[in-house]
């Protein structure tokens, strides 16, 4: 009886699946065609529950569905408050859309007061469209005769395309989700060093009254809600102190973070006649396109400790957390105030400290010789930037540290054998070739270096480096070689004549004291890497070293180790000065012929 049961079954199933097959192949007769049938279109958020005020952030799930096909793509659409109470596409229609093929999307409405309500329109588009070489994130206006608005201007203008497809394949009615939200806040950061560790870029611990800043400012809301970005030095609690600078001063992607990069600074005649304090200009840019802001910050202390605070506003009104900078408590940033109208730069590694200091000393008791500028330089001030953190500088030397140099006639620039290249490449370049407007006058430079034992360094690219701020062409590999690629050391005995090849200027003698202050003894050498210089074509050689002292040295011929450009701005010396003040002690005559007669500095 079962098994007979289950036959008539089988035959029952077997029936039904015949009559709809027959129904089905009916459906698809010649001359029975449908009409193409519109999409339909579901929108949601992630959201639990009803929809209370909200982040203006949100991310956006949605899907089509097409009775006679498939879904091609989405076109969403933003429409403000004035759409409260809208529950289909309005007509006609004028909303701009963004196509997309994705089926979620994360999107920061445009909130521009605390509060508001913003409308989300979703409408599918089924296969009856081919989007051809439209790429998702295009702008679609002008329903219903739609355009893709290919240079995003708002209206149709030549180059657009006509999507005469579109209006078919599209929901007329779409999914409508009304979104209440609240402002959130804005953020601001100084900003990072690059890698996978990265830290807040901190300034040097000691700057004149020229420093750059660069901070990353953000916001939840949509990056071009960021109004302005309010600044204060030192004392937050005084209204007067705060100095507003609105983001459109910098140029910036509004689907990017805003970066923004700063310089405060104080021009030398302020500065010479400011007490304590003194206010700040503010500046955007880097040299060759620097804009000064309207107005000052106030409140800078000179020759004492500051604190830079900065707040950025949005345009609901309201402010991020300060960031600070220095960023920690046990980090100092003291500001000095310009003193003289030399700089010594002493570029050092902070490991030679104690070799640094001694040759800043050692410079102190040349200059104070009355013959050159009549003692005018004895006071000279110094700086120094700890190669360590080098990366951390590299936002501050354009255009803060250009600045720091036009303060002064003459700048005194010493090496160990690694100088830091991107400082002077950018610093010595523009302060030799642009001229000051504050002071009417081109930078001066005296640079003098040493070489490491290396026949490979300088390397090309940093030769290229010294040929934009020096008047270097190039120079010899290491001098000293054995062969089978060993090399030695090059030696100097003291007394060795540095001899002058330009008339005025006069003989220097290798030293008997090393650098620390050690005597040696009259045999006694100093063991120094040395190239011959190869001069620029606009300038000439003004020093050789007497050969025939080098004892080691198998080299025949001129070897040139001075020369200065043609337009009698820059001295570049390719040996320590500082080992170069024996027997008749002719440096402070070397330094007054450059400064006084070169340079024609009074």
């Amino acid at each position: 009886m079962v098994h007979i049961m289950k036959k008539h079954a089988l035959i029952v199933v077997v029936f039904v699946l015949l009559a709809l097959l027959a129904l089905s192949c009916e459906k698809e007769l010649p001359g029975s065609l449908n009409a193409n049938q519109s999409p339909r279109t579901r929108l949601w958020i992630s959201s639990e529950g009803t929809l209370n005020e909200t982040l203006s952030k949100q991310h956006l799930y949605y899907y089509g569905e097409d009775p006679d096909g498939f879904i091609t793509g989405y076109l969403i659409a933003i429409g403000d408050s004035s759409f409260r109470g809208v529950t289909a596409v309005p007509a006609p229609d004028t909303l701009t859309y963004i196509w997309t093929t994705r089926t979620d999307t994360v999107i920061s409405f445009p909130l521009r007061k605390l509060r508001d309500s913003i409308t989300v329109f979703v409408r599918a588009v089924d296969n009856h469209f081919v989007p051809g070489n439209m790429p998702s994130h295009s702008f679609v206006k002008g329903f219903p005769n739609p355009y893709w608005d290919k240079d995003s201007n708002g209206f149709y203008s030549p180059g657009d395309v006509y999507l005469t497809a579109l209006p078919a394949a599209a929901d007329p009615r779409g999914a409508v989700q009304r979104i209440p939200i609240v402002n959130t806040p804005p953020n601001v950061q100084f900003a990072m060093s690059p890698g996978d560790n990265p830290v807040t870029i901190e300034q040097p611990e000691t700057t004149f009254t020229a420093t750059t800043f660069s901070w990353v400012g953000s916001d939840d809301d949509g990056n071009q809600t960021l109004k302005s970005y309010r600044l204060a030095l030192n004392d937050t609690t005084n209204p007067a102190n705060w100095y507003e600078l609105p983001s459109s001063a910098f140029n910036k992607d509004p689907k990017e973070a805003d970066t923004v990069k700063v310089m405060l600074y104080v021009k030398r005649q302020d500065s010479d006649n400011a007490g304590a304090t003194v206010d700040a200009e503010v500046y955007t840019g880097v040299i060759g396109n620097l804009q000064r802001q309207q107005g000052t910050l106030k409140n800078l202390k000179l020759n004492a400790e500051n604190v830079l605070y900065v707040e950025a506003k949005d345009l609901a009104g309201e402010y991020s957390k300060a960031a600070r900078m220095p960023s920690v408590p046990t980090t100092k940033w003291f500001v000095k105030k310009p003193g003289s109208r030399m700089l010594i730069v002493g570029d050092y590694s902070f490991s030679k400290a104690s070799d640094r200091n001694w040759i800043l000393n050692f410079y102190h008791g040349v200059l104070t010789d009355p013959s050159i500028l009549n003692g005018q330089l004895q006071n000279f001030d110094s700086y120094g930037f700890d190669r360590s953190k080098q990366n951390n500088y590299l936002n501050y030397w354009n255009p803060a540290f250009v600045k720091t140099l036009q303060m002064y006639d003459v700048v005194l620039w010493f090496t160990d054998v690694s100088p830091n290249i991107s400082a002077a490449q950018v610093g010595l370049f523009y302060y030799v070739n642009t001229l000051n407007t504050e002071r009417n006058t081109y930078g001066h430079v005296i640079f003098t270096t040493q070489y490491p034992n290396s026949p490979d360094t300088p390397t090309p690219l940093e030769l290229r480096a010294y040929n934009d701020f020096a008047p270097l062409d190039s120079t010899t590999r290491q001098l000293q070689y054995m062969g089978n690629g060993l090399y030695v050391k090059d030696s100097m005995n003291v007394s060795t004549k540095i001899l002058p090849m330009q008339s005025g200027y006069p003989t220097l003698y290798v030293d008997s004291i090393t650098t620390g202050g050690v005597r040696l003894s009259g045999t006694g050498k100093h063991t120094v890497y040395y190239r011959k210089l190869y001069k620029r074509t606009d300038s000439q050689y003004i020093y050789e070293i007497d050969t025939a002292r080098v004892k080691t040295l198998p080299y025949q011929g001129m070897l040139e180790l001075g020369i200065i450009d043609n337009q009698k701005r820059f001295v570049m010396f390719g040996l320590p000065l500082h080992l170069l003040n024996g027997w008749e002690h002719n440096l402070p005559l070397f330094f007054k012929k450059v400064i006084e007669d070169e340079f024609g500095l009074r």
